[in-house]
């Protein structure tokens, strides 16, 4: 019941402005205490990140915003951006690069131009 109206909170438009303010202004503070924050304060900072992340990703257009109709759709919509970040992050750890070089005749070392 609680979670159910931390989330509907934090995807308040106001809400959600006071947060990206918070964001951008460091000296202003969402809550008094800046250290040991509550479960719920927490909670609801976790709420702010995804929604403001997720209208971010609705204004990019990588997402329609039809995500936002419901609460199904976006825990599946978190639940697959998580699932493509992660590939994502395992593919590029696993990826090595050699670069080969070349000694060349003043004992230096050459290499040859990336293609970009």
């Amino acid at each position: 019941m609680l979670d159910t109206y931390l989330r509907k909170l934090a995807k308040r438009t106001e809400i959600l402005n006071l947060f990206t303010a918070a964001k951008d202004m460091h000296c202003f503070e969402l809550f008094e205490n800046k250290k040991d924050l509550s479960k719920l304060q927490d909670s609801f900072l976790s709420y702010l990140y995804f929604y403001s992340s997720l209208n971010n990703d609705v204004s990019a257009r990588r997402v329609s915003e039809k995500v936002l109709l419901d609460e199904i759709f976006e825990n599946a919509y978190a639940y697959y951006r998580n699932n493509v970040k992660e590939e994502k992050l395992e593919i590029e750890s696993n990826k090595q690069r050699t670069i080969q070089g070349v000694f060349s005749k003043d004992n230096t070392i050459k290499f040859p131009k990336e293609d970009k």
